[in-house]
């Protein structure tokens, strides 16, 4: 399913709705248009991974590590 994330919660989330319910997906940034996977549901919300990203942030950033 493709969304667009428009803000983060306050555990770093992305938050998107789809069809009026609210849904957190892990390793979303705002802005960000991508490919969702719905991997739990309740009645008030929904949980999602990403499957692709179609458009990144501005925001997103690669992280040096020495240890890779």
């Amino acid at each position: 399913m493709r969304t667009k994330i428009e803000k983060l919660d306050h555990f770093g989330r992305g938050i998107t709705y789809i069809n009026g319910k609210i849904c957190f997906v892990d390793g979303a940034l705002p802005l960000e248009d991508l490919k969702i996977k719905i991997v739990s549901e309740t009645k008030k919300y929904s949980l999602a991974d990403v499957d692709d990203y179609y458009t990144l942030s501005d925001d997103r950033c690669d992280v040096l590590c020495p240890y890779d």
